[in-house]
């Protein structure tokens, strides 16, 4: 028996399911629909989540008969089952590595004492954390200048952010909004910064920032920081490779191992008359001039140095951690601020395998680096 409308039991399952009156433009599935169904049908075949909950009774009513409801209620059941989730577009920022064109951005003059205080108040704030100096030196030179008078608001809470300031002088009022009143937690004065994840991602602010007398600013926007770090990394990365280029003993290197090496490489700085390494130490590191001068000592005796030998810019040296991890035979110091490319052996080995097998590539510049080095090796291939 079919279930009556005051009764609150169901129909006997074996009986035949009877349609239900539909209005005429309800009688048949319209092509839309139709394929919809068929598509979200298709998708069901799988398994997975039991928590989809069905359509609302509304949208039901658009399906033909009790059958049609019931296929199109389990095709909807099933749908969203292994399906991934939406992408969140980010923002794209800076330049591509495939373009080739200049990419420029202002740039503002500061004092030797407006470049001290930014890099004081910078220092310990996450998006500046890890930058190379010269970096943080174009991000200082794109920041604006902002002059505020009495009573300006310079961000607002809630908004989202997009810009990070410095304060090189004046008051400034930090005011949050709760339960529709704003309240003073604090104050700035001739110094601090407000805003520094804005440089790394678009955020509602957290407070307001009011100004109480009339104040000077240093701004930035998230994409001329983002542009300027990019550029950066992309010229630095052309810069590695052209030095690696330079070394005659990597030219047997491929495209894709040259690539590799970028990943083992570091630039350091070294300060006048510092020690670049010792003569004693492992060979355990291989460098290239960036710019400066390096001075290789072989002994020191009596306070006299003897056999210098000097290295300038694209000049290598400490080449015997490339064939052996024997003490060093010399020294070397920094003459004046010096900045090498430095390779770790064992890291580049462990990417490419034995230096040995990349040297014996081309025999010619192996057996020259052998004989400068006055070292026995088999040079077999």
């Amino acid at each position: 028996m079919e279930e009556s409308p005051s009764s609150g039991h169901p129909h006997n399952k074996s009986d035949p399911v009877a349609p239900r009156t539909l209005s005429p433009n309800q009688a048949t599935l319209s092509p839309s629909r139709a394929a919809a169904l068929h598509r979200t049908a298709s998708n069901g075949q799988c398994q997975g989540r039991r928590d989809i909950s069905p359509l609302p009774p509304a949208q039901m009513e658009t399906v033909a008969t009790v059958e049609d409801e019931r296929e199109f209620l389990r095709a909807s059941q099933m749908r969203g089952r292994f399906q991934r989730r939406s992408s969140i577009p980010a923002e794209v920022l800076g330049p591509r590595e495939e373009e080739e064109a200049t990419v420029v951005w202002a740039i503002y003059p500061k004092t030797e004492e407006q470049i001290k205080k930014l890099k004081e108040s910078c220092k310990d704030l996450l998006p500046f954390r890890g930058l190379e100096d010269e970096l943080r030196l174009q991000i200082f030179s794109a920041m604006f200048e902002k002059k505020v008078l009495p009573q300006e608001s310079v961000v607002e809470q809630g908004e989202n952010g997009d810009h990070f300031f410095v304060i090189e002088h004046g008051t400034f009022d930090i005011l949050v909004q709760k339960n529709n009143q704003q309240n003073r937690i604090g104050q700035y004065k001739n110094s601090g910064t407000f805003g520094e994840l804005a440089l790394m991602y678009s955020y509602p602010r957290p407070a307001t920032i009011v100004a109480v007398t009339e104040g000077n600013l240093w701004g930035l926007d998230r994409v001329t920081f983002r542009t300027i770090t990019v550029t950066f990394q992309l010229e630095k990365k052309k810069r590695l490779q052209m030095f690696i280029a330079s070394v005659p003993f990597f030219k047997s290197l491929e495209a894709t191992e040259s690539v590799k090496i970028l990943d083992v490489v570091e630039e350091k700085t070294y300060q006048p008359g510092e020690c670049i390494f010792r003569k004693g130490e492992i060979a355990d590191k291989f460098y290239i001039v960036e710019s400066g001068e390096v001075k290789i000592v072989a002994e020191k005796s009596g306070g006299k140095e003897v056999g210098i030998v000097r290295h300038h810019k694209e000049d290598y040296f400490g080449e015997s951690a490339l064939i052996s991890n024997k003490p060093r035979t010399t020294s070397a110091y920094a003459e004046g601020e010096v900045k090498c490319v430095v390779m770790d052996v064992q890291a580049l080995e462990r990417l490419l395998g034995p230096c040995m097998d990349i040297l014996k590539r081309d025999m010619s510049h192996f057996e020259e680096l052998i004989k400068l080095l006055g070292t026995k090796i088999d040079t077999k291939v």
